[in-house]
């Protein structure tokens, strides 16, 4: 669990420092709507890591009354979203790059 929240944790600070990066680069210096989408791109893959360290967080606490077994199951359904999340993300690069 520690190497998968540490990886985590550093792909959100990596994702959300670059998409400030070309977000920034784009509006300021190169005026440039294909690193403005890469942004949102970045943007995304950031959103993404914090779903899965939700994920990773909720799915780990201890079993309890109403959950005999654990919360492991959630931690699917955190990735089901940050899969679903990526996938729209995709399918708005698409639309921007055909438009």
């Amino acid at each position: 669990f520690q190497h998968a929240h540490k990886a985590v944790v550093w792909a959100m600070v990596f994702n959300f420092s670059v998409a400030a990066l070309k977000m920034a680069v784009a509006l300021l210096l190169a005026r440039s709507a294909a690193l403005f989408s890469e942004g949102l791109h970045s943007l995304a893959d950031g959103i993404n890591s914090v779903l899965l360290l939700i994920g990773l967080t909720r799915g780990t606490r201890a079993p309890d009354r109403t959950h005999p077994f654990g919360y492991g199951l959630e931690t699917n359904f955190w990735a089901l979203l940050a899969s679903m999340a990526l996938f729209l993300s995709a399918g708005y690069a698409v639309v921007q790059g055909i438009d």
